[in-house]
């Protein structure tokens, strides 16, 4: 893909280690400095969401599809259920945020599938992962009738991935 696709600035799904992006990690731009440089899409939606920006935030991640991704310019498929507008209210407020021109174009491009979408392929491949793990077969082997109801990240994650690299 070139390196402004959907598929270069989105994460890739079998990067299950890498954090999630936080609503503090994204920069805001700041009276008589530089203006915002936002990595990625993902990015976008965060802070539509740390300027509590909820309906913007929410089109973003459930029925925005990105089609290609660039510093100033963004380009999106806007799915059903999203309010007709989400250009328009996208490239204003991130205008006001960043301190910078955005454009926002409205495709007919498929895109990438929407950012909650990927988190579900995310948190669906984590399980199919660990339910291969001989631990947590063995538990399930041991209580009949149980099931993985969810996987997550945490100190002891961490603490085992950084002695598996020792």
């Amino acid at each position: 893909p070139s390196p402004n696709s959907a598929a270069s600035t989105l994460p890739r799904l079998d990067q299950a280690t890498a954090p999630e992006l936080e609503v503090d990690d994204v920069p805001q731009a700041k009276a008589g400095k530089s203006p915002v440089h936002l990595a990625n899409f993902r990015a976008v939606a965060q802070l539509a969401k740390q300027h509590k920006e909820l309906a913007l935030y929410s089109d973003l991640v459930a029925t925005v599809h990105l089609v290609k991704f660039e510093q100033g310019t963004i380009e999106i498929r806007v799915g059903e259920g999203a309010d007709k507008s989400v250009a328009n209210r996208l490239s204003t407020k991130l205008s006001e945020w960043t301190g910078q021109k955005w454009v926002v174009v409205v495709s007919n491009e498929p895109g990438a599938t929407t950012l909650s979408q990927q988190e579900a392929d995310l948190q669906t491949q984590r399980m199919a992962q660990a339910a291969e793990n001989p631990v947590v077969q063995a538990v399930l082997n041991a209580f009949p009738g149980s099931k993985i109801a969810q996987v997550r990240d945490g100190p002891a994650v961490e603490q085992i991935n950084q002695d598996k690299e020792s």
